[in-house]
């Protein structure tokens, strides 16, 4: 039993074998925790025989779906519910990949607590500068990645999942352990929010105020999972307003080098 600190959320974990625990620990070390927990997070693995290992089919390709209020993933080899209500979850599974699908649906659980919280989890690239975090967001391709890989010598929140929560005089955007593969270890941080930034690639650099019902809807489509129950998603969308009421959203067209920098300004 041990416990994680992600974008404010704390949450106990209960992992069966140990050698899935001890696999976690590493991997999210600076993340762990060791306070009262706000959700409790069941975890069974079993490895699968090399007949099952060449059939496998990974979590990312199994379409969730909500029940009663509860989210529930259900497949021969994933076993998941997330029930927002009691900030409870469960995940017992058989995988060769246990970090990765674990990974997978500790975000869902992220993203669940985080609406509880007030807040959400975004897709975004999250970059601090000058003290103050960008948050570039978009659909997948639109340049998350490549607008963190030229951002040389600032702090990265993540280059793909960032925790967002009002404040009562700003907005905060928080790091997490969820990034694409290619980068090294960074650190656990946050920043009072400067700006969204909805990217486009284009043949030249510009920065272009976002109306709040655009701004509204591009920002909830860009929040895993929780959208997709529908009191949620009325919910969120109030979240949202609040958000776009203190801090700015823009469209940035942008080319594949740092000069995004000159359009964002501050």
């Amino acid at each position: 039993m041990f416990g994680l600190n992600i974008s404010t959320v704390k949450i106990k974990l209960v992992c069966e074998p140990i050698s899935l625990a001890k696999l976690i620990l590493e991997q999210f070390q600076d993340y762990t925790y060791t306070g009262v927990p706000e959700y409790n997070l069941y975890l069974e693995w079993k490895k699968p025989s090399s007949e099952r290992v060449h059939n496998h089919t990974t979590i990312d390709k199994i379409d969730g779906y909500y029940s009663q209020g509860n989210y529930v993933i259900s497949s021969p080899h994933y076993k998941g519910v997330i029930n927002p209500q009691s900030s409870q979850a469960e995940f017992i599974f058989s995988s060769p990949m246990p970090l990765y699908d674990f990974e997978y649906f500790l975000r869902i659980v992220i993203s669940h607590a985080l609406y509880r919280k007030g807040g959400f989890l975004f897709h975004s690239a999250g970059i601090i500068r000058n003290d103050r975090a960008y948050l570039f967001f978009g659909k997948s391709g639109s340049g998350k990645t490549t607008v963190a890989h030229h951002s040389t010598g600032m702090r990265i929140l993540s280059d793909d999942l960032v925790g967002v929560l009002p404040s009562s005089d700003g907005v905060v955007a928080y790091s997490t352990p969820f990034w694409n593969p290619g980068w090294h270890h960074h650190e656990k941080t946050q920043a009072e929010v400067a700006g969204f930034y909805r990217l486009i690639q284009s043949t030249n650099v510009t920065r272009i105020s976002l109306p709040e019902s655009i701004a509204v809807s591009e920002i909830l489509s860009s929040i895993p999972v929780v959208p997709l129950n529908e009191q949620f998603c009325v919910n969120l969308i109030p979240t949202i307003q609040e958000v776009l009421s203190k801090v700015g959203a823009y469209y940035l067209h942008f080319l594949p080098d740092n000069t995004f920098w000159e359009a964002v300004g501050h």
